[in-house]
């Protein structure tokens, strides 16, 4: 199986954590990445050309878990500017799972709005099927 760049946007350790674990149960090899916040994030994909030359067979990932509660800037808000700096930087081959504790309509409904998010994904049913049933649609 290839290996996969994954980047998790989460301002929760336990959480990123987690995340990990059910995505190495699910028989994926990865490299992650880890960000704290969308700020972060952001920031990570701003530095594009470092970034390329750092890790450059995983860089840029091509899954985003990203939460919608964090400070700084929100999910709700990164999707908003990465949908600018993916078209930039020439970032199509990314895509982003929702994965957050926000059961809000409005929400669901903000983030499915982008065409490089792929799902919406509550945190308390995230299991390792769930996640290995929507990363093997990807890869």
């Amino acid at each position: 199986m290839k290996k996969i760049s994954i980047l998790i946007v989460d301002d929760n350790e336990v959480d990123r954590y987690i995340l990990k674990r059910q995505i190495e149960s699910a028989g994926f090899d990865f490299n992650v990445f880890e960000k704290s916040d969308g700020k972060e994030a952001l920031e990570f994909f701003e530095s594009y050309e470092q970034q390329k030359l750092l890790f450059p067979e995983d860089y840029p990932p091509l899954l985003i878990f990203l939460d919608i509660n964090m400070p700084r800037v929100d999910g709700l808000e990164f999707l908003k500017d990465f949908s600018d700096i993916r078209k930039e930087k020439d970032l199509q081959a990314s895509v982003i799972l929702m994965i957050t504790s926000s059961s809000r309509p409005d929400e669901k409904e903000t983030s499915m709005s982008y065409d490089f998010v792929h799902a919406y994904i509550l945190k308390e049913e995230c299991n390792e099927s769930l996640i290995k049933e929507n990363i093997a649609g990807l890869v």
